[in-house]
């Protein structure tokens, strides 16, 4: 009706707000999702284990070769002679032939891990000889004291584990930094993996954009199954290889003649396998659209062509 000339309509009706639409992902997407949760799950895991086992990469033969140059250390049952500074012989009282493979130098069972040793020794660390400077490698010793009086003290440094982390005591240069290479991947695969599961979870609840949720964790995956390959290549390399070691005593080192593979190298080809999938997974299975959900219903919205309006 009219009232004080103003034209009044029929009261509207308030409707509420309608929810705002979420983007799920669709059911193939999903189920790579929750696989690639699993698979980062796993890859955590395995990495954890590998860094925090001191045993993990290798552990020493039961029956290692002689690894000590028998001309710096003889391998007879006679005691250790050396001549001193005035040129008279001395007696060391150790016996050379009680010291000449690394199991009688580090222990049976020994073993090395991806960060750390079986005595709790990073690659970079050595445990250090009393009254002398902390953290000295071999050759600093024979400069510092003589080939004969370190020889003399081998009992004492055997049972004080100051050769240990060894690859660091004997100055292996290149070996220590390409196994520290390889820690590094192995840290960088648990923080990359942490994140995956994450993401993936976040993907699954509809938190990321479709073509995000693809392209994101794809990049992601290609860098860690390159990461595991490398980490495959650098084990191989090291346990194969013939390393040179800057000390007269202990002048070369191979590990496969000493050391026996553990589970390490394995869980890095497992690793491996697994980044591959999670690769084809994302790449064949995670669609770029999502369904768009309102309300936990599909909204559809019809236009009348006549008129443009919605109905």
């Amino acid at each position: 009706g009219h009232r004080n000339g103003l034209k009044v309509g029929p009261p509207r009706t308030a409707h509420p707000p309608s929810p705002l639409p979420i983007r799920h992902p669709a059911a193939r997407s999903a189920i790579v999702h929750v696989l690639c949760v699993t698979i980062a799950l796993i890859e955590v895991a395995f990495c954890v284990a590998a860094l925090a086992d001191g045993r993990s990469v290798i552990v020493l033969k039961d029956e290692p070769p002689t690894v000590v140059d028998t001309a710096v250390l003889p391998d007879t049952s006679d005691f250790i002679e050396y001549n001193d500074a005035d040129g008279i012989t001395q007696t060391t009282g150790t016996r050379g032939e009680d010291y000449q493979t690394l199991a009688q130098l580090l222990g049976p069972r020994y073993g090395i891990g991806l960060l750390k040793d079986s005595s709790g020794r990073g690659w970079w660390e050595t445990g250090d000889v009393p009254g002398l400077s902390a953290g000295m490698t071999l050759m600093e010793l024979i400069n510092e004291l003589g080939v004969g009086p370190v020889a003399g003290a081998l009992p004492l440094v055997v049972k004080g584990d100051i050769l240990k982390h060894p690859i660091q005591f004997l100055s292996c240069t290149e070996l220590r930094d390409t196994g520290m290479a390889a820690m590094s991947l192995g840290i960088i695969a648990v923080i990359a993996a942490g994140l995956m599961v994450i993401f993936h979870a976040a993907a699954l609840s509809g938190l990321v954009k479709p073509k995000v949720a693809k392209v994101v964790p794809l990049l992601v995956w290609v860098v860690l199954s390159v990461g595991f390959l490398i980490v495959v290549v650098l084990a191989a390399v090291i346990y194969t290889k013939e390393w040179t070691c800057h000390n007269p005593v202990i002048p070369k080192l191979k590990p496969e003649d000493h050391f026996d593979l553990t589970y390490g190298l394995p869980f890095a080809c497992v690793g491996f396998v697994a980044s591959v999938v999670a690769v084809v997974a994302v790449a064949l299975g995670v669609s770029s659209e999502g369904d768009l959900v309102s309300g936990g219903r599909v909204s559809l919205k019809v236009t009348n062509p006549a008129t443009g309006e919605a109905v």
